[in-house]
């Protein structure tokens, strides 16, 4: 088969994702797909929600002798460390997660335990190229952070004779700056696309190492630099248009339950406020609870509404990418596979 152009993969992802999220309808494996969808792509929707103050949970201070003892410092450090262990272990889930959302969309199965268990080498290819490329965008952030530096500091000292601001320093120096940030921008939004729907394929199906993925996709873009440049917008321009009326239907279709949920909690509030004892331990499993029912809505909320459209854009990368790739391209066309037709590239 011919390379698919942008516009063509769309009509094969729409069809993939009515297979995959409602062919047959089912609200469990519906819910499990879509949630594991807006995890992994980090698609949460905003909803604004707030527990009332008296509801914060307040920890005894530590003692000022414990901060300065030897004991605490090392505490602190062992802290730290698990907390970073946590964060990467959870980021390394994601990855497997990703991988088993990847199968379910190639094989059009709607499990997902097994699947982690199949890829877990390859996840960990794939997630060591994550933190290379998390490297890469805090080191650019960084930059951000120091041209903004040398801006505000340059325009704060350099006045003009009347010592007033310099209108003409700051913008000469504030277009380059806006520019180099929407630089930043755009690299880090292109480098995400480029691992997460183009080397993933490889790295899954071919067992390449991050290196190999990523040559064997810059020479499929430097080959059909046009389809690539049209692929990158359309991902860009459909979350600008998109993202807006997700968040604008989760706050209208949510708003009633955040409603429900902060009005219970001003009550129980109201009811236990400066209690202690066993009151005191009410008041705050009441914090606790609804901490973490508004998480769970909004979860929910972003999964049932943003869901479909993270499987769409998973859906279309591979059908794009997999008119490219022979050994993906023969997994979503088996019969034509069978048959000897050419797919893939």
């Amino acid at each position: 088969m011919r390379p698919l152009s942008t516009s063509q993969a769309i009509a094969p992802a729409f069809g993939r994702t009515r297979l995959l999220l409602y062919r047959p309808f089912q609200w469990s494996s519906h819910l499990k797909l879509t949630l594991v969808a807006v995890a992994t792509s980090g698609l949460l929707l905003n909803f604004r929600y707030t527990l009332p103050g008296a509801l914060a949970i307040e920890l005894p201070p530590i003692p000022a002798a414990f901060q300065h003892a030897s004991g605490f410092v090392i505490l602190a450090v062992i802290a730290a460390l698990l907390a970073i262990d946590l964060v990467i272990l959870f980021f390394y889930f994601m990855a497997r997660l990703r991988f088993a959302l990847f199968h379910s969309l190639v094989e059009g199965s709607r499990s997902l335990g097994p699947e982690m268990k199949i890829y877990e080498r390859e996840a960990g290819r794939f997630f060591r190229a994550k933190i290379a490329v998390w490297l890469g965008i805090a080191g650019l952030a960084a930059a951000v952070v120091v041209v903004a530096a040398i801006v505000v500091l340059t325009v704060a000292n350099l006045r003009t004779p009347e010592g007033k601001y310099d209108t003409g320093v700051f913008l000469v120096l504030f277009f380059p700056a806006l520019g180099f940030l929407a630089f930043v921008v755009i690299l880090s939004l292109l480098a995400q696309i480029v691992v997460n729907d183009f080397m993933l394929p490889h790295i899954a199906l071919e067992g390449a190492s991050p290196g190999e993925a990523w040559r064997a996709v810059r020479t499929r873009m430097r080959a059909d630099r046009e389809a690539f440049f049209s692929y990158f917008l359309f991902r860009v321009l459909i979350l600008i248009m998109v993202a807006p009326v997700l968040a604008g239907l989760g706050f209208v279709l949510l708003w009633p339950v955040f409603w429900i949920l902060g009005a219970s909690a001003t009550g129980y509030a109201a009811l236990f406020d400066e209690a202690s004892g066993l009151l005191g331990g009410i008041r705050i499993g009441a914090s606790i609870l609804f901490a973490v029912l508004a998480v769970a809505a909004g979860v929910a909320g972003s999964a049932v509404l943003g869901g479909p459209l993270v499987v769409f854009l998973r859906a279309h990368a591979l059908y794009f990418y997999g008119s490219r790739f022979a050994p993906l391209g023969k997994r979503l066309y088996p019969k034509e596979a069978e048959a000897g037709a050419p797919v893939g590239a």
